[in-house]
């Protein structure tokens, strides 16, 4: 570290007297963080100690043990802690909260990827600074980059979440609340069962009953990806998700067991029984990874069209079309929230996974009798009466 650099939201610099270094080191702690809300300066006889000092109390900080002067009513003051420093300091608990088993590793995934724009637009910035008007500035940003609002408002979901933190730490007072952005209402277009009876058979052998089993089972593609043989229970005929060595699973909600076709139960039987997994990957003791390009080519071969073009498609897809059909044919909403591996109640599986295609809406075409009745149905209308 060099003279002068900060371990925020502490400094740590040379005792500077008549314009001459003493030899000696100080510590700066900001009014926020001090006892009688004032900047405090302690003296050190070394650099190295003034360094852990200050660390130790970062620490501390992060832990919530450190006491934060009240700010004034009314008044904005700066933090001195920017959201470069905050994610770091928030990313080392969430580690810990996921490494305890509290916290999805696959939910602070994500919310690792989305900080990846945040901290593009508001690393710099005091978290004491980032009110409703600079996230509003962020999220036109955004827009003015392509990224749709859904997107966007998972970001700035992120961003508040971080701030919580710095909140429930008593680095700020308030977390802005800002109004999330409307997103468009598109149709998403989704696979028949006949489509995608046609996909599989244009696609490698190899592939065949892993897209039977997503297009069957509604799994999340990491599942099947990362299925063991000692999962696949054949004599019930049921595949379980669960975590493993190798694997760790969403949330509790994902651990189930799903029952399975005879039909897919047989294409299972049939696969070579080589290795740990039973969608092997094509490097030795590793789980198949990506399957885009062959699902790409399958799709073109197959005849598979929306508005004169080949359907883009995507493993994911599967699982949607896996809800919307099991929605269709009148799956109890419960059941199907267990088999995919939603919480129960969750609104996330009517929201985002069901979504009735055109064939399940004109199903739905109600015609008024306008015309006049001719003279036969009228005369059968008499008799009926």
């Amino acid at each position: 570290m060099s003279p002068g650099n900060n371990i925020q939201p502490y400094t740590v610099r040379p005792h500077v007297r008549g314009g001459q270094p003493t030899g000696k080191w100080q510590l700066d702690t900001p009014p926020h963080l001090s006892s009688n809300g004032k900047r405090k300066r302690e003296m050190f006889e070394t650099r190295s100690a003034a360094e852990r000092e200050a660390k130790q109390r970062l620490q501390r900080l992060a832990a919530g043990t450190t006491p934060v002067a009240p700010l004034g009513l009314g008044l904005r003051s700066l933090c001195g802690v920017r959201l470069n420093r905050l994610a770091e300091m928030w990313s080392e608990h969430r580690l810990r909260q996921v490494e305890l088993d509290k916290r999805a590793v696959s939910t602070f995934e994500t919310n690792l990827h989305q900080l990846k724009p945040l901290l593009a637009f508001f690393g710099n910035d005091d978290i004491a600074l980032i009110d409703e008007t600079r996230i509003e500035d962020y999220q036109g940003h955004r827009l003015k980059q392509g990224r749709k609002p859904r997107t966007i408002n998972s970001e700035v979901g992120t961003l508040k979440v971080i701030l919580g933190w710095a909140k429930k730490q008593r680095l700020i007072a308030v977390v802005p609340d800002v109004q999330q952005l409307r997103p468009k209402d598109t149709i998403i277009e989704l696979p028949t069962p006949e489509e995608v009876v046609r996909i599989i058979s244009a696609l490698p052998k190899r592939l065949r009953v892993l897209v039977l089993a997503l297009a069957e089972t509604g799994c999340r593609k990491s599942e099947l990806f990362g299925l063991p043989w000692e999962d696949v229970d054949e004599i019930r005929g049921v595949i379980w998700v669960r975590p493993h060595s190798e694997r760790l699973i969403k949330n509790e909600q994902s651990i189930r067991p799903i029952p399975i076709s005879d039909q897919l139960l047989e294409a299972i039987r049939k696969l070579p029984k080589e290795g740990f997994y039973v969608f092997p990957g094509r490097k030795e003791g590793k789980p198949i990874e990506n399957f885009r390009k062959a699902l790409k080519t399958a799709v073109e071969q197959a005849g598979v069209e929306r508005n004169g073009k080949a359907m883009h498609l995507t493993p994911h897809m599967f699982r949607k079309a896996y809800a919307t059909w099991q929605a269709e044919r009148g799956i109890e909403e419960t059941t199907l929230q267990t088999l995919l591996g939603h919480a129960r109640g969750s609104k996330v599986t009517r929201k985002v996974y069901v979504h009735p295609q055109i064939e399940a809406r004109r199903k739905a075409v109600f015609e008024l009798q306008l015309t006049e009745p001719n003279s036969k149905e009228k005369l059968d209308r008499k008799k009926n009466i």
